[in-house]
């Protein structure tokens, strides 16, 4: 009897130790899902994060090449308006784009931006191009003297900076949403 204590004995510390590791490892493996899953949460709002902050970057960068694109054009029509009695239209235009050299490259960068990274902007920069080149026509047609050609200029030149602010907080708007 004593024989079969003693087996009793040791099938009961086999059996504790087999259960205690199997919790132990089971509780391990809980511990190690839950960590897991907390940790695919953090990734993922890390993730989110940081295209927040590359959309934000880019959207600044297309705010500040437009500005720039924009005051440059506005400023050429400026030009041909105050000049236009002195000077022939052609020597405007050149020198107006030879103190702005950069114009044609802003103007690439920020198709590319709209294009890219902002397709729902691009209905308003169609309408800040279609007001852009009715002032371009207006200024290589600018006659000396004419005061219809001034005065539809400086309405298409209101059309154009209007749909450039409307762009502007187009783009501020996309920018505060992320």
């Amino acid at each position: 009897m004593e024989s079969e204590v003693g087996h009793v004995v040791d099938y009961t510390v086999l059996i504790s130790t087999v259960l205690t590791g199997c919790f132990t490892l089971g509780a391990v493996f809980l511990t190690n899902r839950i960590n897991s899953s907390q940790n695919e949460k953090l990734l993922a709002q890390a993730n989110e994060k940081e295209r927040n902050r590359e959309r934000l970057l880019k959207a600044e960068q297309l705010y500040v090449k437009f500005d720039k694109w924009s005051s440059s054009l506005s400023s050429v029509c400026f030009k041909a308006l105050c000049f236009s009695e002195v000077v022939e239209q052609s020597k405007i235009l050149g020198k107006s784009m030879e103190n702005t050299p950069m114009v044609k490259d802003e103007y690439i960068e920020i198709k590319m931006l709209v294009d890219i990274h902002f397709p729902e902007l691009k209905p308003e920069l169609d309408l800040v191009l279609t007001a852009r080149n009715k002032c371009v026509e207006l200024v290589a047609t600018l006659k000396k003297g004419c005061a219809l050609s001034k005065e539809q200029l400086q309405n298409e030149m209101t059309t154009f900076e209007a749909a450039c602010n409307s762009f502007k907080q187009q783009v501020a708007s996309v920018a505060s949403s992320r």
